[in-house]
């Protein structure tokens, strides 16, 4: 959805209709950006996933050049996003894989947390968030990966103490990576664990 209040500006939105029982209800919104570049937009496997050119740092608002990737999921009847990955047009892909645990699997205590990143953050620092399937925040601290020099791939393999959930509950891990320069997000993943 594209709004226009007169001026120069156009927002553009995702906005998520649900048919059910014979009629569509509206269960979520996301502000993309204003005047993006909306390349495709596709649902699989009950993730909503959109590709769009958003604007960067200093660029002119009607040439945007930051490549992202945004990918969606319906939790506990909200819109969620539970990944995000962006480049610079001719720069590396700045993307966070969580490779264990996967989506589904049951965890208790202290876990193992692995994955891989193509480009280190800055310092080595990412963000790790654990939330709960209304979306409360239950959990927040710093998370080190390792990598051989600034800008190279980065691996992590940390152990993690997991907050005092419900037996059977579901939580959303969630890594994430926010620029030094004005705390936008670079890159997310997250996993669904119980």
């Amino acid at each position: 959805l594209s709004e226009n209040g007169g001026g120069t500006g156009t927002f553009v939105s995702l906005i998520v209709l649900l048919y059910k029982n014979g009629s569509l209800k509206q269960i979520g919104n996301m502000l993309i950006d204003d005047r993006p570049r909306i390349q495709s937009l596709t649902i699989e496997d009950g993730k909503i996933i959109l590709d769009a050119l958003v604007h960067n740092i200093g660029d002119a608002m009607a040439t945007p050049t930051l490549q992202t990737n945004w990918v969606f999921r319906l939790l506990n009847g909200q819109l969620t996003l539970t990944g995000f990955s962006s480049s610079v047009q001719g720069g590396a892909n700045r993307s966070i894989t969580i490779d264990a645990p996967v989506d589904g699997q049951s965890v208790s205590g202290i876990m193992e947390f692995k994955g891989t990143m193509p480009v280190a953050p800055f310092e080595n620092n990412l963000r790790l968030a654990i939330y709960d399937l209304a979306g409360n925040l239950l959990s927040e601290t710093g998370f080190m990966v390792e990598a051989e020099d600034a800008g190279m791939p980065a691996i992590f393999n940390n152990t993690i103490m997991l907050p005092e959930i419900p037996s059977g509950s579901q939580v959303r891990i969630e890594l994430y990576d926010l620029s030094m320069a004005d705390g936008s997000l670079i890159a997310m993943d997250s996993v669904l664990v119980e």
